[in-house]
């Protein structure tokens, strides 16, 4: 019986997108919505009409914005060397491990983890940058540039308008580089308040282009940004080294301005404070005689994870907390109450998250094969799969068999390593041996062979990231021909037939694993296994009363709002507002449910002190309220959408219902500005194209007009 069965009715994950797809913005679905997303519940409910004074804005145009969860419930995943050791995680500086281990340490930093997140100035240079007019990428009238200028990488876009020249221009410094470039890197940008968003083109180094971020090229024709989560940093750096940065689930996905620059070494040897300080009470205690040296060597090595000295399966998680991601589609899901950057080198990683596996369907809907799919991050996928794993001792062969964590070798070292652990098992090192196992068309080929792995894990293209080809860990007897595995491949949307775990120890299923895979199919954007999840819940509720259900709650009543289900979600929400660690987050639901609901007086009374209680609110948050104001005709609505905007500039909606509240408060130079830059986010011809139009027109501008209009018109009648 799969997972799926036991979820009552039937249900299918069918239908994602290719933005779902690419695994980057999944949880932006029900947590934190990317400018312009169907997170925001954006629908076709949402409508601008005319009214005294202020524009009526329907009030199904709101953020489901989360909330900072109160002090007593943060819980901080970093701490900096000078901070209390009992501090809940103990991580520090990765500069602080370089002090006695510098020469792992300069190793390591030419490894691709080290440099898999830094500044654009620091970053290796791997890519063409632009040159005066050439472009980086075209698309339709759509261009995009990315040049050096003035010491800083900037990123540009825009459109070509009806007389050749660049309309809506819009021009922003690259803050962060994500990736090492070994096979392609993305750019991101952050707001204000600590937001992280991915830029939609990115860089390839196999086929050396700028081309688009996997997924997002329909999402950028609306002019929309990919919101980076915390579960993406966790791979891609190290722990923020900030006493104030908070993993919680339900906290917004805010980054410090200064952030690590790679994955570090706490990532595989797990958190380092109690590490360093045994150190430090080492040196000051002078040992003497060998025995007493020996005593203190142990002692301070006992405060550190070691990989080696794991055992197999311990050993294994290490890696595949990152290395081992069975479906890009639906990532791993965090167990219940646990933060997002809770798992530490020698933990059990079943304990930490449910890897979920899915079944895909054929483009003529029949099942395909599970061992068919071949994705970026299926290092350690592909070979658990591999009949040399399945049939090897424990800890015979796995990630560190081939690759040293500790620096970057080359291919050849790497295939040399490999070939020596395959003539460990499969022949004696005799050439009657080579020469006995070699049959079939290949032999004289497999005779002289001085490596296995081109043969039997040879380099296959990758489903998710077109562009790239990657080494396939599946080992096989003979794979499939050249010409086949590398073929070109096009974007494509999977259907899903079923979910289901794939735990390490099949026989030991977690009681919550169905809860936790239904709240991961909603969280990746299927709202059809809502009432899964009420059902699931309810028979948690009678058969563990053990269990704390507040997360699944959480999660149903963000579903039953996005599916129009305001009413049935007030009653969860009203019991989470008395849980400290749910009060903020239901308290900013329960205001849009209220406001969808026509109780907009309800809802300002339940955002109001929910605002005023921070000194920097987030942004959604203010652009809820604004927004409310502005529909009801209260005149703090521009105060609060101008403060959006200054925390996140790209809130293009907070730019257009600026650009509204400008216009009826006669502020026309106001209003034209609001709606500009709007449209610089979003050059989707639209109702914001409409009103900056009708409001040039109104100010006797009628040559820019007519230019916008004419551009607008030609961009509607392009294919999408």
């Amino acid at each position: 019986m799969t997972a799926i069965d036991r979820l009552e009715p039937h249900r299918t994950l069918a239908g994602y997108t290719d933005a779902v797809r690419a695994a980057a913005d999944m949880e932006s679905v029900v947590d934190e919505p990317s400018p312009g997303s169907s997170a925001t519940l954006w629908s076709s409910r949402c409508r601008v009409g005319r009214a005294p004074g202020f524009a009526a804005i329907a009030l199904g145009c709101l953020f489901l914005a989360p909330v900072v969860p109160p002090p007593a419930t943060t819980a901080t995943t970093a701490t900096t060397a000078t901070d209390d050791p009992e501090n809940w995680r103990g991580f520090v500086a990765d500069a602080t491990c370089a002090s006695c281990h510098g020469e792992i340490a300069q190793s390591f930093s030419g490894h691709s983890m080290a440099r898999a997140f830094s500044h654009p100035e620091r970053a290796h240079r791997v890519e063409t940058f632009a040159e005066g007019d050439a472009l980086s990428f075209e698309e339709g009238d759509t261009r995009y540039q990315f040049v050096h200028s003035d010491g800083e990488l900037q990123y540009r876009r825009w459109q070509v308008g009806p007389d050749g020249a660049p309309m809506h221009l819009w021009q922003r410094t690259v803050d962060w580089v994500l990736g090492s470039g070994s096979n392609s890197r993305v750019y991101l940008v952050q707001s204000a308040e600590g937001a992280l968003y991915e830029l939609p083109i990115a860089w390839y180094t196999q086929t050396q282009e700028f081309a688009p971020t996997p997924g997002t090229m329909e999402v950028e024709r609306e002019g929309r940004l990919r919101v980076i989560r915390r579960p993406c940093l966790f791979c891609h750096n190290a722990v923020p080294a900030d006493p104030g940065f908070d993993d919680h689930r339900f906290a917004p996905n805010f980054f410090p301005r200064e952030l690590p620059e790679g994955v570090g070494c706490q990532r595989c040897h797990g958190p380092g404070r109690h590490h360093v300080d045994a150190a430090r009470r080492a040196v000051d205690q002078r040992p003497t005689s060998a025995v007493e040296r020996r005593a203190v060597r142990d002692a301070v090595r006992a405060t550190i994870t070691n990989p080696a000295r794991l055992d197999a399966a311990r050993r294994r998680d290490v890696c595949a907390q990152c290395h081992h991601q069975p479906a890009v589609v639906l990532f791993g899901q965090r167990r219940l109450d646990r933060g997002d950057y809770e798992f530490a080198a020698g933990d059990r990683l079943a304990d930490f998250l449910l890897k979920l596996d899915v079944l895909e369907a054929h483009p003529d809907g029949s099942p395909r094969p599970h061992g068919e799919r071949f994705e970026i991050n299926h290092h350690a996928y592909r070979l658990e799969q591999s009949p040399c794993f399945l049939n090897s001792p424990p800890g015979s062969l796995e990630c560190t068999s081939c690759h040293d964590p500790h620096r970057d070798q080359n291919a050849t070292e790497t295939f040399e390593r490999a070939r020596s652990l395959c003539l460990d098992c499969h022949v004696d090192g005799s050439t009657e041996t080579l020469q006995a196992e070699s049959t079939g068309p290949f032999q004289g080929e497999h005779f002289s062979a001085t490596e296995c792995v081109t043969c039997h894990m040879p380099r296959r293209r990758t489903e998710d990231i077109v562009r790239v080809v990657m080494t396939d860990h599946l080992i096989q007897r003979q794979p499939e021909p050249e010409a086949e595995r590398l073929a070109p491949r096009t974007e494509e949307q999977d259907t899903v037939l079923d979910v289901f775990p794939l735990d390490p120890d099949p026989a030991a299923v977690h009681p919550t694993n169905d809860l936790i895979r239904a709240m991961g199919g909603i969280r990746a954007g299927s709202l059809q296994l809502t009432g899964d999840l009420e059902r699931l819940i309810e028979r948690a509720r009678r058969d563990q009363p053990e269990l704390d259900l507040s997360e699944p709650e959480m999660r149903l009543a963000r579903a039953l709002v996005q599916l129009g289900r305001e009413a049935e979600a007030q009653p969860i929400l009203e019991r989470l507002r008395l849980q400290p660690a749910y009060s903020l987050v239901a308290t900013d639901l329960a205001a849009v449910a209220s406001a969808r609901l026509g109780h907009p007086e309800r809802a300002l009374e339940l955002l109001d002190p929910l605002i005023e209680r921070h000194e920097s609110p987030p942004a959604q948050l203010l652009f809820n309220r604004g927004a409310i104001r502005l529909g009801v005709g209260h005149p703090g609505a521009c105060i609060d959408l101008q403060r959006a905007t200054e925390r996140n500039e790209f809130l293009r909606r907070a730019w257009a219902y600026l650009g509204t509240c400008r216009e009826a408060e006669d502020d026309l130079d106001g209003a034209v500005a609001a709606y500009r830059q709007a449209l610089r986010l979003d050059p989707t011809p639209g109702r914001t194209t409409a009103q900056l139009v009708a409001l040039l027109r109104r100010t006797e501008r009628d040559a820019e007009a007519d230019r916008i209009e004419t551009h607008a018109r030609r961009q509607s009648s392009l294919p999408h």
